[in-house]
């Protein structure tokens, strides 16, 4: 009698316990002001905060790069203007995400500049296996920089609800990406238009990546390569899906001739200045596009 009451108890408290360890990490998640009131103040705030604390970013200008190296939220005050993080044209990464989890929302990211290593970007994932971007306003002021939101070597990164205007290369980058087993890689709901390309998609076979209800419209910048709404490659496997790419310099779509079994699905491309889709690559395939594409 003693040992059966005595194993009902152990599960109660080893539960009890476990529920109590789930509230202590989860009270110790803090929301943390930041105010442009000193130099470095979102760094010093990230350098400060514990790894799964919001950082709520106020109206201002916060001159200066940052580097994220815990998983942190970053996002806008709410009812406030967009703050605007500026890398002055002193840093390839006004914003450099160096950990998993790591979310930016709502904020402006501005001043990326060739000559200080290579790839100059507005915000850069390099080697990051998650992470979110959303509602997010990326620029080039100085003129030299490749990409407004840069993913390389990355996995789960989600890029939402954001613009991306003037850049060399585009406005999105994903390349190398050789690990999506912890969810696919979504650029989704973007505004990526006045760039060289929309999106480029590079390097990335074997691994689930969604290109998604996107404008990528007036991509005639002249810049790295052929201006085109999405380029494709030397990748297999892409889904490109209910995108709008009209009035790019060259094409609405370049597949090349080493990306293959692309999926395109109920896009629209009208004026392009060459042709809607160029697809030097085999088994690229869709249905329902406002122009011909071979049948799955």
């Amino acid at each position: 009698m003693t040992r059966a009451s005595g194993a009902r108890t152990l599960p109660v408290a080893l539960a009890v316990l476990f529920a109590a360890l789930i509230f202590s990490s989860t009270a110790a998640a803090a929301t943390i002001d930041v105010k442009p009131k000193r130099d470095g103040a979102i760094q010093k705030a990230i350098d400060k905060a514990d790894r799964g604390d919001t950082l709520l970013i106020h109206e201002g200008r916060y001159p200066g790069a940052i580097e994220v190296t815990k998983k942190l939220t970053l996002k806008r005050a709410k009812g406030e203007k967009r703050p605007v993080i500026d890398g002055d044209c002193e840093t390839a990464y006004p914003v450099d995400i160096k950990s998993n989890g790591v979310a930016l929302r709502g904020l402006k990211v501005v001043g990326a500049a060739e000559g200080f290593e290579p790839f100059p970007s507005s915000v850069n994932f390099t080697g990051i296996a998650t992470g979110v971007v959303d509602d997010l306003v990326v620029r080039n002021p100085c003129g030299s920089a490749e990409y407004g939101i840069n993913v390389f070597q990355g996995g789960h990164i989600q890029i939402t609800d954001s613009n991306a205007k003037g850049f060399e290369d585009s406005g999105v980058y994903v390349g190398a990406i050789a690990d999506t087993s912890r969810g696919p890689l979504v650029i989704s709901g973007n505004v990526l238009d006045g760039n060289n390309r929309g999106v480029i998609v590079e390097d990335s076979s074997g691994v689930d990546i969604r290109v998604i209800d996107n404008e990528l419209d007036d991509n005639d910048l002249e810049g790295e390569g052929v201006p085109a709404g999405v380029f494709v490659h030397n990748s297999d496997g892409t889904l490109i899906r209910k995108n709008t790419m009209n009035r790019n310099g060259e094409y609405g779509i370049l597949i090349d001739s080493g990306s293959d079994n692309t999926l395109l699905v109920g896009n629209t491309a009208k004026g392009n200045g060459t042709a809607p889709l160029l697809d030097e690559g085999s088994g690229n395939c869709g249905k329902q596009n406002s122009f011909p594409v071979p049948a799955c």
